[in-house]
């Protein structure tokens, strides 16, 4: 054999280790369809969730699952890296650059920024209640004097209100991750929590994949013998797929024939 022959040989190459092939299948939107207005409590308290900016995040997140597998894998990627969620994540202070919400677009602030602000103002609905409570005590009408001082007071708290930069005053809070460089807001991620779930009610298996492959990689985070993305893979479709995800097709057979022959022996 002389060397062009040899260059022109083939050669076999070891197959590279991947995780399950999906197929793109459209869930139905319909359903998916979940109304977070009337399933969640209204927001009370600045830090309760916003159930309109749930349902903004949802249904945006139902639409891209289904655009195309670009979206999807985009999708996934801020599920494997979201979820489960860590409070120990909110933005503390967003800091001079702007942040934005992945999914909703929507300007983020930090858990300080938010209490500097509404402290602020705390103050001064404080010095009106007490207002209040004096003229209650005394069991007497306002003067003219003070219901002026009172409304000046008012209009003081709605200007301050007015004045809050829009993310603070809807509570935005930003939240990161260690495995992505994308940030979410906390209602965005309750969507995604929902989501994630109706899927695996449904038995989607690409979900049931997805979630257990990124528990997987994070129970084995402190670890020093971490296993390969390989071996990530591996597990988490015998768990999803079952076995004969990961071996040949002669190796499965032997499996089973092997599985055969030990149950007639035990009769």
């Amino acid at each position: 054999m002389n060397k062009n022959e040899l260059k022109q040989k083939p050669v076999d190459k070891k197959p590279v280790d991947k995780s399950p092939e999906t197929n793109f299948l459209q869930v139905s939107p319909e359903g998916l369809k979940f109304n977070f207005k009337a399933e969640m409590k209204p927001k009370e308290k600045i830090w309760d969730l916003n159930p309109d900016l749930v349902q903004t995040a949802y249904d945006k997140i139902v639409v891209m699952w289904n655009k195309d597998q670009k979206s999807r894998n985009f999708i996934k990627h801020l599920i494997a890296g979201f979820l489960p969620y860590e409070p120990m994540y909110r933005m503390l202070n967003a800091g001079p650059d702007p942040l934005f919400c992945a999914i909703t677009n929507l300007k983020l602030t930090g858990v300080g920024e938010i209490a500097k602000h509404y402290g602020e103002l705390g103050v001064q609905r404080m010095f009106s209640s007490a207002h209040a409570m004096v003229i209650e005590s005394e069991n007497r009408e306002e003067t003219e004097e003070e219901k002026a001082a009172n409304l000046a007071q008012q209009e003081k708290i709605a200007g301050m209100i007015k004045a809050m930069p829009r993310e603070v005053q809807n509570v935005q809070i930003g939240v990161s991750s260690d495995s992505s460089t994308k940030y979410l807001m906390v209602e965005t991620i309750q969507a995604l929590l929902h989501f994630s779930t109706t899927l695996l009610m449904f038995g989607d298996d690409e979900m049931s994949f997805l979630l257990k492959k990124s528990q997987i990689n994070k129970t084995q985070q402190n670890r020093e013998n971490k296993i390969t993305p390989s071996e990530v893979n591996k597990v988490a479709a015998a768990v999803t797929f079952g076995l004969k995800s990961n071996v040949s097709e002669k190796t499965y057979s032997a499996l089973e024939k092997l599985k055969m022959q030990l149950e007639e022996e035990k009769e």
